[in-house]
């Protein structure tokens, strides 16, 4: 009974004691008298019944030290304690009694199994000092941990599966993905249950899954059963495709070459190869490593890596760029009578035929003119911006030995303004050297003024508190007083048709969704050339006359940047001013006498305008959300609207509340880098109500982010237009 379980839980008592009977009697060794056991109070898992000590399995603490005091309570000393125990035939496989100073040291191992409690029967004597303890004896009773009622499956797994299995604990489902053409007659599950269940069918047993399979848990109590339908899924074929369709890189001359393990691209003359970031189509499904619109530096042969959807099959490509040359027109000349210049974009005048004008054509190479044009091939071809096909209206002449080409225009007997591209490429014979093609624009009017195209709503002028709100909350900074002189706007935004048939092209990241959408992925650039395009084809004089026009390199027809050059005096159509816009928002004059909306028309977001809660994550014809007080639709959401203001602070510290101004236009000039202009109406991707509001504004660079992976952003981006009657 020496022997101590060094796991085992301990005997704790709780704060009462038994007492040993008293004769009164002194015996051989001295005095007799009665003691008490006296436990620490901090002990738990114990408890005291009719001369029983109980013991759980729970909260014992090991090797737990129990004093022997006399009756009186007072200090038992000197005397030596002897423990007999009985009616225990394991005693020494679950409890131990050590007496020790005056105390008893009791160790209890843990009980884990068996039906019925067990217990032995404690007899405690002992004398020293003239003391002889009457014998004292209780029971230590000891009941089993009860047994669980836990039966789930905690894992479900097989070696064929792709992803974990997936457990529903309310249906009581197990679904396991496996690849395709998988065998799923013989599969064997290795199954993980609650501690104590069992499982039938039993794990590692082979089913046939062509059928769901039913599992049985039952729980260690033996009593509560669970019972799950384990299904297995076989999943399409994976593709084994790993090629690269697409290369692109910013700067790149012409599509790149791609091969079986190769891609070879020219680049434009001067352009710096350490730190490009490619964009790159792959197969269906596949990855590609290094990642698409990552920087690589492409001084050396870059490796990309392509795993197709199987995930096994990959290929290799070696991409190599070399920097090119590129054509450049130089149109100093001065263009023949009834043809005006602005920037690179040549307009012809609506009547007879244009006399022919004179194009200059030289050559770069890595960044360097070259002087001698002999031995080199040039091609000039006109195409329609509309049609896409060669532009039988444009007459153009082919690159004479003086490095130069003309060009003449029919006349116009169409009621519609029609554009075209003259593009030269040009290679050497030995095919050694690829440039780039040269560009210039033709846009000839219409020989009458054609329809109205966009329907407009008459906004009579008025006096309004710019940037106020019925929510005191929105205010946005400081709010002005505007005195607005009336005009007319879009009742609709911009449409894909509308845009199309002005400018020839659609740049929109939607198109496949319908003409009635609102056109979008426009830069402010685009919007004002919109502007000026469709006054004249309705005779009226332009507004911005845009000159430096610089336009994208992915074909999209979009302008990156251009200088505006505003005629305050035409008559012609525009983008809405800041505080035009809010004012018709609001519904005029008439709609803030009488409403006092968060929104373009109403209190409900959702009502009013498409946004991240209701869109779908793609733009809505325009005209199917209600209209405002004066008749103006999709003012909040669907896609944000430009604004003819540069950015400036027109809420803040430069326009204090006393401050009153008359049609406000903003600065001239952008006061940043960017050209940052001013965007209103929240579009189809907001996530809060609060980007909807009509006091609301937000910044975005005017013109066009390349990055293919920032082409959502600017696909939230559309505009309306105003006109001055």
């Amino acid at each position: 009974m020496k022997r101590i379980f060094q796991y085992g839980f301990a005997l704790a008592l709780a704060a009462c004691s038994f007492a040993a009977c008293s004769d009164d009697d002194t015996g051989e060794n001295g005095v007799k008298t009665d003691v008490t056991l006296s436990p620490s109070t901090s002990l738990t898992g114990v408890s005291f019944s009719a001369n029983t000590l109980n013991v759980s399995n729970n909260g014992i603490y090991p090797s737990a030290s129990i004093a022997v005091k006399k009756a009186d309570g007072s200090a038992l000393s000197g005397v030596t304690l002897q423990v007999e125990l009985s009616n225990n035939s394991a005693s020494e496989e679950w409890c131990q009694i050590e007496p020790k100073n005056n105390a008893l040291q009791f160790t209890v191992q843990p009980y884990e199994g068996g039906e019925a409690a067990r217990s032995i029967d404690v007899r405690l004597t002992g004398s020293g000092n003239g003391v002889s303890i009457n014998p004292f004896t209780f029971k230590i009773v000891q009941a089993p941990t009860p047994k669980s009622a836990e039966a789930h499956i905690l894992d479900f797994s097989i070696p064929e599966q792709t992803q974990p299995a997936e457990i529903d604990y309310e249906k009581m489902t197990i679904t396991v993905n496996v690849p395709f053409g998988t065998d799923v007659t013989a599969l064997t599950p290795e199954i993980e249950i609650s501690a104590g269940a069992s499982v039938s069918p039993a794990s590692g047993e082979a089913q046939d899954f062509s059928q769901p399979v039913k599992y049985t848990v039952t729980a260690e109590d033996g009593i509560t059963r669970q019972e799950y339908q384990a299904a297995v899924v076989v999943e399409e074929e994976k593709s084994h495709e790993a090629e690269i369709l697409e290369f692109t890189v910013p700067g790149q001359i012409g599509k790149a070459e791609i091969g079986e393990n190769t891609v070879k691209a020219v680049m434009k003359a001067g352009t710096n190869l350490s730190s490009l970031a490619p964009v790159i189509k792959v197969s269906e499904g596949a990855k590609i490593s290094p990642a698409s619109g990552s920087t690589q530096d492409f001084s050396q042969p870059v490796k990309y890596t392509v795993t197709a959807e199987d995930s096994k099959t990959t290929r290799e490509y070696t991409v190599t760029l070399t920097v090119g040359g590129e054509v450049v027109l130089d149109t100093s000349a001065e263009p023949a009578a009834g043809v005006t210049l602005s920037g690179n974009n040549y307009t012809v005048v609506a009547g007879g035929a244009a006399a022919a004008t004179t194009v200059k054509v030289s050559l770069t190479y890595s960044g360097s003119p070259i002087a001698d044009l002999t031995g080199y091939t040039f091609a000039v071809e006109a195409t329609d911006a509309k049609s896409g096909a060669a532009a039988a209206w444009v007459k153009v002449s082919q690159v004479d030995a003086s490095g130069a080409f003309t060009f003449t225009v029919d006349p116009n007997a169409d009621e519609n303004a029609r554009r075209a591209t003259i593009a030269v490429s040009c290679t050497d014979n030995s095919g050694a050297k690829l440039f780039g093609s040269g560009s210039v624009g033709i846009s000839q009017d219409g020989t009458e003024v054609g329809a109205q195209l966009i329907e407009l709503i008459d906004v009579p002028g008025g006096r309004f508190l710019q940037g106020d709100s019925p929510d005191p909350t929105s205010v946005i900074g400081n709010a002005r007083y505007c005195n607005l002189t009336s005009f007319s706007i879009g009742k609709y935004e911009v449409t894909q048709a509308q845009f199309e048939e002005v400018m020839g092209f659609n740049p929109s990241e939607f198109k496949k969704d319908g003409a009635t959408h609102p056109v979008e992925s426009v830069s402010i650039w685009d919007a004002m050339q919109f502007c000026d395009e469709l006054s004249k084809r309705e005779g009226y004089t332009t507004f911005y006359n845009l000159s430096d026009i610089q336009y994208g390199q992915d074909g999209s027809g979009r302008i990156l940047t251009a200088t505006r050059n505003c005629d305050m005096s035409a008559t012609g159509y525009r983008l809405p001013t800041l505080a035009e816009w809010e004012y018709a928002a609001k519904g005029g004059a008439e709609g803030i006498a009488q409403y006092s909306y968060l929104y373009a028309g109403g209190d409900n977001p959702l009502e009013m305008g498409w946004w991240r809660e209701n869109e779908g994550e793609k733009t809505h014809p325009v005209g199917e959300k209600p209209a405002n007080p004066i008749g103006i639709h999709d003012m909040c959401g669907n896609v944000g609207e430009w604004n003819h203001d540069w950015y400036e602070r027109p809420y803040m510290s430069d326009f204090p509340s006393t401050d009153e101004v008359t049609d406000p236009f903003g600065p001239d000039e952008p006061c940043d880098a960017d050209d940052l202009a001013f965007i209103r109406g929240g579009d189809y991707d907001t996530s809060s109500e609060w980007n909807l509001r009509i006091t609301y504004w937000s910044l975005q660079a005017g013109g066009i982010d390349m990055n293919p992976n920032n082409m959502c952003r600017q696909s939230g981006i559309g505009f309306r237009v105003v006109i001055r009657r």
